[in-house]
C-alpha cells in the first residue's frame, strides 16, 4: 500500500495553471484548474494512456488521427479517456474555471 498526502503533491503552475501531482510507479493523478479561455497545448503520451474526469465548468475535448480531428465539449461528472499515441487537447472556452482529474496509467 502506498499513501499519497497533500504534501506529498505540492500545488506547482504550468504557466497560468495551478496543478497537484501524485504519481507512483504505473499511475500518475493531477488536479488541474484551467483558467477560463486557456488552451493546452496539443500532445501525445506514448506509453499512457490519459483518463480526464471534469469535476467543475466545462471543458472542449479534442483528439486528432488519420482520419482528422474528433471535438466535443464535456461538462461536470463527464469523463473522456484518450489511447496511448494519440494527439489530444482541452480548452476552456467558457467565462469560467474549469477543474479536472487526469489519471495517467501504464
Amino acid at each position: 500500500m502506498k499513501i499519497l498526502h497533500q504534501s506529498d503533491a505540492p500545488l506547482e503552475m504550468l504557466g497560468d495553471e495551478p496543478r497537484r501531482r501524485y504519481t507512483t510507479d504505473h499511475l500518475r493523478l493531477v488536479i488541474t484548474d484551467i483558467p477560463a479561455g486557456h488552451v493546452e497545448k496539443e500532445h501525445r503520451h506514448d506509453r499512457l494512456g490519459e483518463a480526464i474526469w471534469v469535476l467543475a465548468g466545462e471543458v472542449e475535448i479534442w483528439e486528432r488521427d488519420a482520419d482528422g480531428v474528433t471535438t466535443e465539449t464535456i461538462g461536470e461528472g463527464d469523463l473522456v479517456v484518450f489511447s496511448p499515441g494519440r494527439f489530444h487537447n482541452v480548452a476552456n472556452r467558457s467565462t469560467v474555471p474549469a477543474r479536472m482529474l487526469t489519471v495517467k496509467f501504464a
